[in-house]
């Protein structure tokens, strides 16, 4: 087994549904703490935690957290298959136009596949 850690900064536009239907999007700004995993020379763990400030004009705060776990299984391909569940968790301040505030949370779950190209 071979670990790796590490951490970096993070910067870009998030989207998430809070009303049925209706997007947010915010500036989502923090950092991430990852570490990997190489178990054997075919299969590698990827864990990606992320915790960010956000802005978005409507609401008062905002924060982010996610948790990403990566599966990679090296098959001597270009290109490997992958499988991505992950935990992300909305936290905002909401100002109604009556002046009434409360705190929301929304925590989404789901799972992704896909493929993914290693530089070297």
């Amino acid at each position: 087994v071979d670990l790796h850690f590490g951490m970096g900064l993070g910067l870009g536009l998030k989207v998430f549904d809070s009303q049925g239907g209706t997007a947010n999007a915010f500036l989502s700004y923090g950092l991430s703490f990852h570490s990997i995993v190489n178990i054997t020379d075919n299969f590698q763990l990827f864990y990606l935690n992320t915790i960010n400030l956000s802005y978005n004009p409507k609401y008062n705060e905002m924060g982010r957290t996610s948790h990403e776990f990566f599966f990679f299984y090296n098959l001597d391909w270009k290109i490997q298959p992958s499988i991505i569940p992950y935990i992300e968790t909305f936290r905002f301040n909401e100002t109604l136009a009556n002046g009434t505030s409360f705190d929301r949370t929304f925590r989404y779950g789901g799972i992704r596949f896909g493929l993914t190209k290693t530089l070297d």
